[in-house]
């Protein structure tokens, strides 16, 4: 996970700290200036993740930062006049990016690099076990407390009418979704895996059955 920060007011040690478990480092950027930072943060994953999953975890952890009271660019909304600027480059939520190794800094005296000993995220707890939920879940709420058995019905016909480029992102959605009808986690991954039993040809059973997991984290082997 790699982010980028330009012209910030979080000083690096700082941004450590609001990850203090995590295993990862920052170091400066080549025009880095104490005072208005320019540098780059990475955090280790427990595994490889779809772009889909990456960029779920990018936007939680612009949330903590945003929590911490700097303004963070989510949406098109501007800062308000003295806040805060975290200026995280939401170009880095791509994990395709190309950004640069460890440098030196333009005035040496700049230059830094932090290491901070910690677990690496685990993309599948931080995803199930993260505030995040579709935008069309947001809006509605997540209202209620007992399983919305037709609210999972609509998730499960909405994913089965994707087309193939779209389930990638499609599985992620339709798994948060399930949960956010308060439908059980056994019960979640028994319908992930009817979707993918009945909708899917034997042949890429497999390589859905691991997107699966990955979106659910079964437990249990999902074919026999």
């Amino acid at each position: 996970m790699h982010l980028d920060f330009d012209d910030s007011d979080i000083e690096p040690e700082n941004f450590l700290k609001m990850f203090p478990d995590l295993d990862g480092f920052v170091h400066n950027s080549l025009h880095n200036a104490v005072g208005k930072w320019k540098y780059h943060a990475v955090f280790a994953l427990s595994q490889p993740v779809t772009p889909e999953a990456y960029e779920m975890i990018w936007d939680m952890i612009a949330l903590k930062i945003k929590d911490a009271g700097y303004h963070v660019p989510l949406g098109a909304g501007r800062p308000s006049k003295g806040a805060k600027l975290s200026e995280l480059d939401r170009a880095s939520r791509t994990p395709t990016q190309f950004l640069r190794l460890a440098c030196q800094a333009e005035n040496g005296v700049d230059s830094f690099f932090i290491r901070q000993h910690g677990v690496p995220i685990d993309p599948i707890e931080w995803i199930e076990n993260n505030h995040y939920v579709p935008k069309e879940s947001k809006k509605a709420g997540c209202p209620g407390a007992s399983p919305d058995l037709a609210a999972a019905r609509a998730a499960v016909a909405t994913f089965v009418g994707l087309s193939h480029g779209e389930r990638n992102r499609g599985m992620f959605e339709l798994y948060l979704a399930l949960k956010c009808a308060h439908i059980p986690k056994y019960d979640r991954d028994d319908m992930l895996l009817r979707v993918a039993d009945q909708d899917f040809p034997d042949d890429r059973r497999g390589s859905r059955a691991s997107r699966i997991k990955q979106a659910g984290q079964l437990s249990r082997p999902p074919y026999d």
